[in-house]
């Protein structure tokens, strides 16, 4: 696919960099121990989009940020790897601490050390704490879960252990709270809440509970919290639930459970009005970026009387030209037409393609997944000579296209070198790479799929 759904810290963020000369009035220093690969830090707020504010150079070691005393009081991000998932420090910045310091060891990322704010120097404390908590309770689960010998009296003291654990987390969480209260540590702590299970139940039936209690105690409507990572982690963390491999969800099932959880993740925000507008802009930031198109298409129809309401104008030409090719693009109707160039300049067009149906692809030597899909989709094309398949490039480097599809002889290819800005990539409102759409006869559409796997499995029904 263009881009892999896999959970770092940008996915789903559509970051812009901007940089800025500051007043020295806020200042952000930390120190990287040992660091051997680590060139800059950029700092990241939070918001309706997320936005890189400042980046700084970390020379021998150190990284030094000056920020103005009027910044939006919030929770930043500090990222120090464009690479590396979780590197990244969450820092308070409240506008009362003139100085955040802190030190790392670069090898060992969950030794992050404040010298300066103490804020941070609580929250961080208070973190890991709760981890070291969690971590004991899960660990005495384990055991108790797996334990061989279910008559063992040994199992009773490991119960009687996690109960008294979870006692003492809860405990722990509300003293903070009650301690810090009004702070951003105290609405973090809140609104982060575990939920345990019946370990009784299997794993499965257990992943299933604690997802239907997912947004138990959590604050959505909190105007304050849209300038913290808190609200985009607690929505990437409820979608991961139908990317787990552990439950085997099929594509269709996958795009259903996300249809679903879209429409709880809107009612929940529902309340108030920047917390709806934000939950759906990030929705359909975030669909959009990992091409799950069924689903964006899903969330644009359904909530577009609250799209219009909450987009600026680039916003909403971009909404409503997306909402033209959905009526253009719906099954039944007939698919846009296009033309190109053989290899003997000879013009051939898609409607005078002759065969029963026609699978068009888009696809690009330089997204993975469809590289590896190619020898399966050319296969496919010798031993179903009933449906011709069409495959449309994104490529500009004609070089690498012409390497690749000399390998694929039985499907027919087209290529004008434009990427993105190709005319039936513009045509079929294309995002993401591949995609697969299925012509009749007369060239009406009868479905699209966004990989080969969800093709096959949708035409062996038709048979």
């Amino acid at each position: 696919m263009r881009f892999k759904f896999i959970f770092i810290v940008f996915i789903f963020s559509g970051i812009s960099l901007s940089f800025a000369q500051v007043k020295d009035s806020i200042r952000i220093r930390g120190e990287f121990h040992d660091n051997i690969r680590y060139a800059s830090a950029v700092l990241v707020a939070f918001g309706s989009e997320e936005k890189a504010v400042l980046k700084s150079p970390i020379k021998q070691g150190v990284c030094k940020i000056s920020l103005p005393a009027d910044l939006t009081p919030g929770i930043y991000r500090l990222v120090y790897s464009q690479s590396e998932a979780a590197s990244y420090i969450d820092l308070i910045l409240n506008g009362s601490e003139p100085l955040i310091s802190f030190s790392l060891d670069a090898n060992k990322k969950e030794t992050v050390v404040f010298k300066e704010s103490d804020s941070n120097k609580r929250w961080y404390g208070y973190l890991l704490a709760s981890r070291s908590r969690l971590l004991k309770i899960e660990m005495l689960s384990e055991l108790w879960m797996n334990y061989p010998d279910r008559r063992d009296k040994i199992l009773s003291a490991v119960k009687s252990s996690i109960e008294k654990e979870k006692e003492h987390y809860q405990n722990e969480l509300k003293i903070f709270i009650k301690e810090n209260k009004g702070s951003w540590q105290a609405d973090m702590a809140a609104n982060t809440p575990y939920y345990f299970t019946d370990l009784n139940e299997l794993q499965v039936l257990q992943d299933y509970d604690r997802r239907n209690h997912y947004w138990d105690h959590i604050d959505t409507q909190n105007e304050g919290l849209l300038h913290s990572p808190l609200y985009t982690d607690h929505i990437l963390n409820y979608l991961r639930y139908y990317m787990n491999p552990q439950m085997h969800f099929g594509e269709q099932e996958m795009e259903e459970g996300f249809k679903k959880s879209s429409d709880t993740i809107m009612a929940k925000f529902g309340g108030n009005g920047k917390t709806q507008k934000f939950a759906l802009q990030y929705l359909i930031r975030g669909f959009k970026e990992i091409g799950q198109e069924k689903v964006l298409q899903y969330i644009d129809q359904k909530y577009a009387h609250i799209a219009l309401q909450c987009q600026d104008d680039q916003e909403k030409e971009a909404f409503e030209q997306r909402m033209a090719c959905y009526e253009l693009l719906k099954n039944g109707v007939k698919a846009p037409d296009f033309s190109w160039y053989d290899k003997d300049g000879v013009v051939k067009k898609l409607n005078d393609i002759a065969g029963d149906k026609v699978l068009v692809v888009f696809w690009a030597s330089w997204c993975t997944h469809c590289q590896q899909m190619m020898p399966s989709l050319n296969e496919f094309a010798l031993n179903n000579p009933n449906i011709k398949v069409l495959a449309v490039s994104l490529d500009d480097d004609q070089d690498a296209f012409m390497r690749i599809t000399g390998k694929f002889n039985n499907m027919l290819h087209f290529c004008d070198f434009k990427k993105w800005n190709s005319d039936p990539v513009i045509k079929y409102n294309i995002v993401a790479t591949p995609s697969f759409f299925l012509l009749d006869k007369e060239r009406r559409i009868i479905d699209k799929y966004a990989s080969f796997e969800g093709f096959i499995t949708a035409l062996a029904k038709m048979q």
